[in-house]
């Protein structure tokens, strides 16, 4: 009964570890450049600008975070 507990909780535990502290942190710093990137007079003037530094953002954001989730699975010996 411990193995079976051990091998199906443990994984999720860590993910779950993860996502509330590595990807809410990306989250974070994203949603508050986004803010300034809206905020500035260029983006006012040429409103694409907003939409590429979105999309581009995001997608290095996603990216970046499988990645980091990799590499943070091997070293905590879920993967």
């Amino acid at each position: 009964m411990y193995f079976v507990l051990h091998v199906t909780c443990f994984p999720n535990i860590h993910a779950g570890v993860f996502l509330g502290v590595s990807s809410n942190t990306r989250y974070q710093v994203i949603n508050g450049l986004e803010r300034l990137v809206e905020a500035s007079p260029m983006v006012k003037q040429v409103p694409p600008v907003a939409l590429a530094f979105t999309v581009s953002v995001r997608f290095a954001n996603n990216v970046y975070g499988g990645m980091q989730f990799v590499d943070w699975a091997r070293w905590s010996g879920v993967q």
